[in-house]
């Protein structure tokens, strides 16, 4: 058959641009997909990996006691930490703003194989969640045989967080109000009140101090989110959560990467809605349309 002139993109805009003989395609597609089965799952699992074979357990707890904050340790073993990290970096590019909420509310950590094994000996390092105090005892677990990451994620880690009863999340409301000191504490008791002031700029006052004092206050702020059934109140402190979250760095252990993870790898051509082909890649997609 003899071949057509227009090209595969419908003009002639590739006219007078070098063609790669077929050979070469075939050769080079026969490659390729044999190589694709190698390569997928690495691929997939480089977005967010995790750190081997470093301990992070004593910089967790170290990061709680400075922010009255619980700890949540995922145990994995060698063997079965590949699903986790798909779903995670998922998860955090999300937008969910509830799960957002729960990377603030604690600080996550993955401890993989030996690391689990020497620290919680009694737990299976198969897909357990420990609620940890600061101090490092062990307050409560759950168990994933897989989708930690899943839609279940916010309901099962408030349910560590905060204890069956909401007592847990009380105490953790009264070790930062006692971090805090008298002074911030009526700072953060009077922003909470503002919050659904009718005046505009007494609430954006508001959200503003809460924001300053968020990372140290964080469990006041879902206790008062909960007891609120004001829309203005709990959409503020909805938004207070993001911005910590936005503002926390992508490459240091925060809410934004537990800590037994490395930074997620950036994408190399985010969407920009332009749309525009370099001459290698029309070349490139020429071959593979030809």
């Amino acid at each position: 058959m003899p071949e057509m002139s227009m090209t595969p993109f419908g003009d002639d805009s590739l006219k007078g641009e070098k063609r790669i003989p077929s050979g070469t395609r075939r050769a080079f597609l026969k490659t390729m997909a044999a190589a694709s089965v190698l390569l997928t799952m690495p691929l997939l699992a480089k977005r967010i990996s995790l750190r081997q074979p470093q301990d992070f357990l004593k910089e967790a707890l170290e990061q709680a006691k400075q922010e009255g904050k619980l700890v949540l340790a995922i145990l994995l073993s060698q063997e079965n930490y590949a699903w986790i990290v798909n779903d995670l970096s998922i998860l955090l590019v999300s937008g969910d703003q509830a799960a957002r909420r729960i990377f603030c509310e604690a600080v996550f950590v993955c401890l993989v194989g030996d690391a689990a094994a020497k620290h919680f000996p009694k737990h299976k390092p198969d897909g357990s969640v420990l609620c940890l105090s600061a101090e490092g005892e062990v307050l409560d677990e759950r168990f994933f045989e897989g989708g930690l990451f899943g839609g279940k994620f916010v309901d099962a880690m408030s349910l560590l967080l905060h204890g069956k009863d909401g007592k847990r999340l009380c105490a953790s409301v009264e070790t930062q109000r006692k971090a805090l000191g008298a002074a911030v504490c009526a700072r953060a008791d009077k922003a909470l009140a503002e919050l659904g002031s009718e005046e505009y700029r007494a609430r954006e006052a508001a959200s503003r101090d809460l924001l300053e004092i968020a990372p140290q206050a964080t469990a006041l702020l879902v206790q008062a989110w909960l007891a609120s059934k004001d829309p203005e109140v709990r959409t503020r402190i909805g938004g207070i959560f993001d911005k910590r979250f936005a503002a926390a760095p992508v490459d240091k252990p925060g809410p934004r990467l537990p800590y037994g993870f490395v930074a997620p790898l950036r994408d190399p051509c985010p969407t920009c809605g332009m749309g525009v082909i370099r001459p290698a890649s029309r070349i490139f997609l020429n071959m593979l349309a030809s």
